[in-house]
């Protein structure tokens, strides 16, 4: 249930991150998926918020110490704020844990 990808060797890049992206929808009880302090940029980011959503278990995701492009982000935050996930996810983008759905909203 819990993914741990953070701070791989060698780090993990876009090309990863779309394949990781494509297994984690046959994954859908993952509860904790952390790729942070890799090398993913905006392609691999991508990949991943479009499969969040199918993430219904989800729970906190870590995605700080890679690409940080603030649209990326925010696709990902409406994206969680939008899907029907059984309970509001802890997600780390930047370092600063965001908790609460109300808050994902004054981010967007």
């Amino acid at each position: 249930r819990d993914l741990n990808f953070s701070r791989q060797k060698p780090p993990l890049t876009d090309t990863e991150a779309v394949y990781l992206a494509a297994a984690l929808q046959q994954c859908r009880h993952v509860e904790s998926l952390d790729l942070s302090h890799n090398a993913i940029g905006l392609g691999g980011i991508k990949a991943i918020a479009k499969t969040v959503e199918s993430l219904t278990s989800l729970k906190n995701i870590d995605l700080q110490g890679n690409a940080s492009a603030r649209e990326v982000y925010r696709d990902l935050l409406e994206v969680l704020a939008n899907a029907n996930l059984q309970s509001s996810p802890v997600i780390n983008l930047w370092g600063e844990k965001i908790q609460e759905t109300h808050q994902l909203w004054l981010l967007l």
